[in-house]
Parts: structure tokens; C-alpha cells; sequence
């Protein structure tokens, strides 16, 4: 689970469909002070967000990655 989990904290801002989060704490401490950038779209309940291309920390592969949430009625 360790190779898959990204657990991080911090504030936000939007600009246009851009999610910015400036991240305060994460468990990859690289990240740690920086800000994380997702391109947001919403689909009906759905907001997806997708990542720039990024270095998998457990493989060293170029990955996309990609949250989702969906509202709950």
C-alpha cells in the first residue's frame, strides 16, 4: 500500500480550472513547502483533477496522476 498511498496537507487556491494546493506536509518530503498544480473538470457530481507528468517515487516511470471525488447526495 506504501508504493501507492500519497497522503499531504496544506491550503488551496483555483485559478480558472487550475487546483493549486501549497502543501505543508506530505509523506514524500520533497514536496514539503512546494505547491501541487491539478487541472480540474466537472462532470455532472464528478470533479476529476489531473496531474503534470511526474516521476512515480516507487517505479521512477513518467505517471499522470489522476483524483477523483464525487458528491454524495
Amino acid at each position: 500500500m506504501f508504493n501507492s498511498l500519497v497522503a499531504y496537507h496544506g491550503t488551496y487556491r483555483t485559478e480558472g480550472n487550475k487546483l493549486i494546493m501549497k502543501i505543508q506536509n506530505s509523506h514524500i518530503q520533497s514536496w514539503n513547502g512546494t505547491e501541487r498544480v491539478l487541472t480540474v473538470e466537472v462532470s455532472g457530481s464528478r470533479l476529476t483533477g489531473r496531474s503534470a507528468p511526474l516521476k512515480a517515487a516507487s517505479t521512477g516511470l513518467e505517471v499522470v496522476a489522476e483524483n477523483v471525488w464525487e458528491r454524495g447526495e
